[in-house]
């Protein structure tokens, strides 16, 4: 399944308590690339999650408290999702990465709950052998 279909299922299946994903496509020169937005109300920025201390020059972003489960529960659930090539990063717009880190839906997960996601990283969840 390619990656627009293969996202729309697993946003599709998203559990009821999970976070809004809005579908984006981003087609950078001749790459074709399906990318997705995470936020409160769905069609707003990322920022919505983030408290009023939250500082880009900080290590880490400070989420919001209520919306850190849902948050892992969403990162989770589309990790598992089967996407290929499936990554997440929280950035300032026009930011790139500077450390890329290879993990588990479940790490990423626990990263969320813990308000540990970074504000320089890219977080990779590679796509299990097919069956």
């Amino acid at each position: 399944m390619s990656a627009q279909p293969a996202l729309e299922a697993a946003v599709a299946a998203l559990p009821g308590d999970s976070l809004p994903v809005s579908i984006l496509w981003r087609m950078p020169l001749l790459e074709r690339r399906v990318r997705a937005t995470i936020a409160r109300t769905a069609g707003d920025c990322g920022c919505s999650l983030l408290s009023d201390a939250a500082d880009w020059n900080a290590a880490a972003w400070d989420f919001v408290s209520e919306v850190r489960e849902p948050l892992a529960r969403t990162l989770e659930h589309l990790a598992n999702a089967r996407l290929p090539d499936f990554w997440f990063e929280a950035l300032w717009a026009g930011d790139s990465p500077s450390e890329r880190r290879v993990m588990t839906p479940l790490t990423l997960a626990a990263l969320a709950r813990g308000n540990q996601i970074s504000t320089c990283t890219r977080y990779v969840v590679p796509s299990p052998p097919a069956a």
